[in-house]
């Protein structure tokens, strides 16, 4: 049986996401030259959300090809890590929601519509907003 509810909030977190092919892509419609987006990643304002495969014998990170289901993938990785559902819980972010009731694909979009979430090339960022 197919959820058409998780369709929904799955095409609607990808709507979400704006895609840019490299940085110059991003500065052009984004108002951040290189420098200050490196920055930004410093200091923790944009992250690098991207999954892949550490390998510790030669201590190598593979990316994961940016796919659909792995910016998915990527976004609930961050807002699991985060905690966000104790932090929406508890600072009552969704009052008049069954918060307890939501399947993961619904926390990944309201997630993503709470954040910038964005792409450049093959890399997955989020900028907190």
């Amino acid at each position: 049986m197919i959820n058409v509810d998780a369709m929904i909030y799955k095409d609607m977190a990808l709507m979400n996401v704006t895609s840019y092919d490299d940085m110059k892509e991003y500065e052009k419609y984004n108002n951040m030259d290189c420098e200050e987006f490196k920055d930004n990643i410093e200091n923790g304002f944009i992250q690098d959300i991207t999954l892949g495969t550490y390998n510790g014998y030669n201590k190598e990170f593979t990316k994961r090809g940016i796919t659909e289901n792995h910016i998915i993938d990527a976004i609930f990785q961050d807002l699991h890590e985060l905690d966000y559902y104790n932090i929406a819980y508890d600072n009552g972010i969704f009052d008049n929601e069954n918060i307890i009731n939501w399947d993961n694909i619904r926390w990944v979009y309201e997630y993503s519509t709470m954040n910038e979430i964005f792409t450049i090339g093959n890399d997955i960022y989020i900028k907190r907003l």
